[in-house]
């Protein structure tokens, strides 16, 4: 899957949606602030297109939040009761690459689809696709988007290291077959990570490179 270089994800996330809210975005920011003021780091903010003069939006946080977030509700509720809900995952796919690659998101979703992992959410920048589903779906999420990465990637830190040790290899069009390893790790804020780290496949007295990654 072009432009991916870090697969990540986050646990115990909680989903707080404002149906029907007024499309304003003074409205949207006075939402924002009752949580901003009781000190709720807010993540994935997502609004639908209009409806009218309404607007579904949502956002994410920790569920170590739910207290917090119940307690400031009143205050932000207007015309309709918010729907509030746990027990998620968010995925998210980086790569400095992925400003030019194209197709990189319906890759992930046809990956994620024939594993019959479903999206609750989806935010997306130039650098990066964070996605919100069912926290049970976590590890088959990660490994079918580890093997979709592995199945077809350009490796230009690949290219690299062979120049840097001296030896000349044509890869035609810059893509070759990988053997792919995953580096998994966890660091202190519930985040689950795996780094693509790259070794050549088919190429004789190349073998020593797979350490280099």
């Amino acid at each position: 899957m072009y432009g991916v270089s870090k697969i990540s994800s986050e646990q115990n996330i909680m989903l707080t949606t404002f149906p029907g809210a007024q499309y304003s975005a003074q409205s949207l920011a006075e939402h924002l602030d009752v949580f901003a003021k009781a000190g709720i780091v807010v993540d994935m903010i997502c609004q639908s297109a209009p409806r009218g003069s309404a607007v579904d939006f949502s956002f994410t946080t920790s569920y170590d939040n739910f207290a917090a977030v119940m307690k400031a509700l009143p205050a932000a509720a207007k015309a309709n009761p918010p729907l509030v809900s746990g027990g998620y995952s968010k995925i998210n796919l980086f790569g400095e690459e992925m400003v030019t690659s194209c197709g990189v998101a319906a890759r992930a979703l046809a990956a994620l689809a024939g594993a019959g992992i479903e999206i609750v959410l989806i935010t997306t920048s130039d650098l990066d696709i964070s996605l919100l589903i069912r926290q049970q779906d976590e590890d088959t999420a990660l490994e079918t988007l580890c093997r979709a990465v592995k199945a077809d990637v350009i490796v230009p830190a690949a290219q690299q290291r062979i120049e840097e040790v001296g030896i000349e290899v044509i890869l035609k069009a810059a893509r070759v077959h990988l053997n792919g390893k995953f580096i998994h790790g966890h660091n202190g804020y519930c985040k689950r990570f795996f780094l693509v780290v790259y070794g050549l496949r088919g190429f004789a007295c190349l073998d020593d490179l797979r350490k280099t990654f």
